[in-house]
C-alpha cells in the first residue's frame, strides 16, 4: 500500500507542467493591475553635440599698468579714489612743483638774455643774408651756440618736462585700483603710485589638460561666471589664444576674452569657464535616462502608457547628455525619473511639469 502511494506521488509530479524560464528583461515583473509609476520624460533627438570642458581661472586685464613716479617729491593732491572710472588724459594726482616753477622763471630769464646776445651777434654779420643757404645754416648754428641761445632753449625745455611729470595723467580710460599714496606722501623716483586697468575687455586665463586643449581652437564661445555664485548671470566670451606650450604640470594656458564684461566681474576674481566644443550631430538623451540592469545599459521608452525596456550602446558623454549609438530611434520618448526599479511593460504615468 505504501508503495502505491509513493508511485502515485511520482506520477503526479511528473505530470505537473514546468514554469517557463523568466525573461532577463523582467528583473522586476510588472502587473497590469499595479498602480502606474509617475515618471518624467524627454525625447531622444539628433542634436549638435558639444564636449563640455570646465576650468577655473583668474580675471585679468589685457591693458593694466602700474603708474610710477618719474621724479621724487611731495604729493600735493590725489584726485581719484580706488574704483573710480577715469578718462584718458585725466589728471590723477599732482606733485608739489613750486621749486620747478621758480626754476622755469629763471630759465625763461636766461633765454631772454641769450636771445638779446644772439641779436647783438647778428649785427656783426651784415652780409649773412647774401650767403648761400648751406653756409647761412652752418653760421647760424655756431652763432646760436656761441651766444648761449641753444643752451637756454634746452634748459627751459627740460624744466617744462619736469613740470609736466609732476602731473600724473591716465594713459587710457579705465578703473583705478591699488592706490598706494595720499595727500602729503613723499615719493621717490620709481615708486608705485597707483594702478589702472581697462574695464573692457577683460581676460580670463585658465589651464587645461593636454587632451582638452587639443580639442580647442581660437574663437570658440565660452560661458563665464564668478566661482561660488550659482545664480550669478552668465557672461560670454571667446578663446583668444592657446599657448602652444605644456608646462611642467602637464597643463596648457588658454586665454578667454570677455568683450563686454558686466559689473559682476572684477580684476583678480576667480571665475569658472565652461567651454562647449562642437562635435557634430549625435543621438542624445539625458544622462539619467540610462540605467544599469544586470551589468548592461538600458533605456526605458514610453509607449502607450507602458515602459519598454531597451538595451542600448552609449557613446560620448558631456556631463549632461549621453550619446546613444544603438538601441533606440530618434524621437523616442525616454523615461528620465523613477526608472531604476521599472520593469518591462510596467504601467507609467507622466508627471505634470
Amino acid at each position: 500500500m505504501r508503495f502505491i502511494i509513493v508511485l502515485i506521488g511520482v506520477v503526479l509530479f511528473a505530470c505537473t507542467p514546468h514554469k517557463e524560464e523568466s525573461n532577463p528583461v523582467n528583473d522586476f515583473p510588472s502587473n497590469s493591475n499595479d498602480l502606474a509609476t509617475k515618471v518624467a520624460i524627454d525625447t531622444a533627438d539628433l542634436l549638435d553635440f558639444h564636449y563640455l570642458i570646465n576650468s577655473v581661472g583668474k580675471i585679468q586685464s589685457p591693458s593694466s599698468i602700474v603708474m610710477r613716479c618719474e621724479r621724487g617729491g611731495i604729493v600735493e593732491n590725489v584726485f581719484v579714489e580706488m574704483g573710480d572710472a577715469v578718462s584718458k588724459g585725466q589728471i590723477l594726482l599732482k606733485l608739489n612743483n613750486e621749486n620747478l616753477l621758480l626754476e622755469r622763471e629763471k630759465a625763461e630769464l636766461k633765454l631772454n638774455q641769450a636771445e638779446l646776445e644772439f641779436d647783438n651777434v647778428l649785427l656783426g654779420f651784415p652780409s649773412l643774408t647774401s650767403k648761400q643757404k648751406l653756409e647761412q645754416d652752418s653760421l647760424m648754428v655756431r652763432l646760436r651756440l656761441g651766444s648761449g641761445l641753444r643752451e637756454a632753449e634746452l634748459a627751459l625745455k627740460e624744466i617744462n618736462l619736469k613740470i609736466k611729470d609732476s602731473e600724473i595723467r591716465a594713459p587710457f580710460s579705465g578703473i583705478i585700483y591699488d592706490r598706494k599714496i595720499s595727500n602729503g606722501s613723499y615719493v621717490n623716483s620709481g615708486d608705485e603710485l597707483l594702478s589702472i586697468y581697462q574695464k573692457s575687455p577683460l581676460l580670463l586665463i585658465v589651464t587645461l589638460l593636454e587632451n582638452e586643449a587639443l580639442l580647442l581652437s581660437k574663437g570658440i564661445k565660452v560661458e563665464v561666471k564668478p566661482t561660488g555664485f550659482a545664480h550669478q548671470k552668465v557672461q560670454y566670451g571667446y578663446i583668444n589664444y592657446i599657448n602652444p606650450n605644456v608646462n611642467e604640470k602637464g597643463l596648457v594656458e588658454v586665454g578667454i576674452i570677455l568683450p563686454s564684461p558686466g559689473k559682476e566681474l572684477i580684476l583678480g576674481m576667480n571665475a569658472e569657464a565652461t567651454i562647449k566644443v562642437p562635435n557634430g550631430k549625435r543621438l542624445l538623451v539625458p544622462k539619467n535616462a540610462v540605467v544599469i540592469r544586470s551589468g548592461k545599459e538600458v533605456v526605458f521608452t514610453l509607449e502607450e502608457g507602458l515602459a519598454k525596456w531597451n538595451y542600448v550602446q552609449t557613446g560620448v558623454d558631456n556631463g549632461v547628455k549621453l550619446e546613444i549609438l544603438e538601441g533606440i530611434s530618434p524621437k523616442s520618448v525616454v523615461i528620465t525619473s523613477n526608472n531604476l526599479q521599472l520593469a518591462h511593460d510596467a504601467p507609467v504615468e507622466v508627471e505634470k511639469p
